[in-house]
């Protein structure tokens, strides 16, 4: 649909252009040129604002599914240092403890990277819902879409409902 939107808005801008360049070369004075022009102007316009929310839609998807992604690969990071940690924090030798000390500031550092990241989906989705998504249809798509795209970045097997 994005290639279609695309063609039809290069196809729409080359129209408007032509038009105009036409008006101009002939310097259409009376009202049969104004009415010949503007109507076509007008329309291209709505089809050409029709088309850009559905290429938006896309790019605010892919948007959100790249931040979903980078959200995951955090987490799973979190996961993987407290681990590590519970591993080491019974050990004694200095080496050990200066290796724990560093892990505990990574993981303090990605704890304060996934709540930024955290804050920042929240802030984005709450503005998104409220001036693009305002019926449960578009939310419900948007969230179909989302999940789909989230699956085939393959950040994770399978999105709980």
């Amino acid at each position: 649909m994005k290639y279609e939107c695309t063609t039809i808005k290069y196809f729409l801008w080359f129209l408007m252009t032509f038009q105009a360049y036409k008006k101009l070369i002939n310097k259409v004075n009376d009202m049969r040129g104004f009415f010949c022009f503007w109507p076509i102007w007008i329309l291209s316009l709505f089809i050409m604002n029709g088309c850009s929310q559905n290429d938006n839609m896309e790019s605010i998807v892919d948007k959100f599914a790249n931040l979903e992604c980078r959200a995951i690969n955090l987490r799973n990071k979190r996961f993987e240092l407290a681990s590590t940690i519970r591993k080491l924090d019974g050990e004694t030798s200095a080496y050990k403890k200066k290796q724990l000390d560093s892990l505990k500031l990574i993981a303090d550092n990605t704890a304060i990277q996934s709540l930024q990241l955290a804050d920042t989906i929240k802030e984005d989705l709450q503005r998104y819902f409220k001036n693009n998504l305002t019926t449960l249809e578009a939310r419900s798509q948007f969230n179909q879409d989302l999940k789909a795209k989230i699956l085939a970045k393959k950040c994770i097997q399978a999105v709980i409902e």
